[in-house]
């Protein structure tokens, strides 16, 4: 058997050892088992069973770097080619579970992989995201005044979030479907306001559910509620005509976006869990904030 074979192959027994057992519980003597060689051929190509797992990521590079540009082929708008980047980062953790799981949980655990050679396919990853937004930028889609490694660190970081919740917690069975949420936060942040009035009017009711919330309803004047929002107090009742009507839009925005995210809700298989999610999704941001 070829040198490069060897090590493909250890590295495939690794994968799957590692993936059920975790990489502290793991030994030698299993990969080598699973792997059909004997543990001084293991010691040939590799210092030990770390050097084999941070290797994985890695060994994956070339493929993975090579089907994601096949992905974006024929793709010209900015904001979609950042749609696909991420969706294939996505698809493809939640398409390889095994590895999934060592990437998140035994690399990204150690400090010594951010030093490997298996780090760069994240390093590079993290560049495509990068150069996808500055193109954005110099198009005048994206705006210019936002830090886009931060952008970049906060899509990679919901990512994350995503792999947890589906490899360790099982609180999700798939990670793509939630594609559109982590676009709307992320395009929530980089692109131009589309409706400058609907945008005044959240940070109307936005200032309006801070004053109530501190001063409560009676001694809340809507001339606090406009000096807050940054907005002429006459525009506050343009919108919405009087405190009363205020106080009700609150509640109204509230609502709509629960019966909006509701069916989310219902994804969780165990009823009570279900019944725990409703109640802390639909009680907590009110509490939070105050109105009850």
């Amino acid at each position: 058997m070829k040198a490069q074979a060897k090590r493909q192959r250890i590295i495939a027994a690794a994968e799957t050892v590692v993936s059920e057992k975790g990489l502290s519980e793991s030994t030698i003597s299993e990969i080598a088992l699973a792997a059909g060689l004997s543990d001084s051929i293991i010691y040939k190509y590799f210092k030990g069973k770390e050097d084999i797992v941070f290797s994985i990521p890695g060994e994956r590079k070339d493929d993975f770097l090579s089907l994601l540009d096949s992905h974006l082929q024929g793709i010209e708008d900015t904001a979609s080619r950042l749609r696909k980047t991420i969706w294939f980062y996505l698809w493809y953790c939640e398409s390889n579970p095994q590895y999934a799981k060592i990437l998140y949980f035994d690399c990204f655990s150690s400090a010594d992989f951010y030093q490997t050679p298996g780090y760069e396919l994240i390093r590079e990853y993290a560049k495509i995201l990068v150069r996808c937004m500055e193109e954005g930028v110099k198009q005048g889609i994206f705006r210019s005044d936002v830090d886009l490694h931060l952008v970049r660190d906060m899509v990679l970081g919901l990512i994350g979030c995503e792999m947890i919740s589906f490899l360790a917690s099982k609180e999700i069975d798939a990670v793509v479907p939630d594609l559109d949420a982590i676009m709307l936060l992320t395009l929530g942040i980089l692109a131009f306001p589309l409706n400058l009035e609907e945008f005044k009017s959240d940070r109307i009711l936005n200032a309006a559910e801070k004053v109530f919330a501190e001063n409560g309803f009676y001694k809340t004047r809507v001339a606090e509620i406009a000096k807050l929002a940054e907005v002429a107090e006459g525009t506050v009742y343009e919108y919405f005509g009087s405190k009363e009507n205020l106080l009700l839009s609150i509640s109204n925005r509230h609502f709509r976006k629960v019966i909006h995210d509701l069916p989310e809700v219902f994804e969780i298989k165990n009823p009570v869990r279900k019944l725990r999610r409703f109640t802390e999704y639909y009680f907590l941001p009110s509490l939070a904030n105050g109105i009850f």
